[in-house]
């Protein structure tokens, strides 16, 4: 599926303006993200240097990969668990 396609779907469902959502294109296409499977491809760093407000790169990356919430809220679960152990 083409990022634009998606970005429109997910536009049109927060009531973003034509331009919000031409200018989120833009920063999409200059770092060559084109296709869904391009954005499923990035590391979490990739995610965080895309200079997309906050809000539209969590409901982007949502979209193409339910789960990276959970995985990430998993992974800070398990260190505090480690920590836990590790000093009491």
């Amino acid at each position: 599926m083409k990022v634009s396609s998606l970005l429109k779907e997910i536009g049109k469902k927060h009531e973003w303006s034509e331009e919000q959502i031409a200018n989120d294109l833009e920063i999409l296409h200059k770092h060559r993200l084109f296709y869904t499977r391009d954005l499923r491809a990035l590391s979490d760093h990739s995610w965080e240097t895309i200079e997309l407000l906050p809000i539209v790169r969590d409901i982007l990356r949502t979209s193409v990969d339910p789960n990276w919430k959970e995985s990430k809220h998993d992974i800070l679960l398990y260190m505090a668990l480690l920590i836990y152990i590790l000093f009491n």
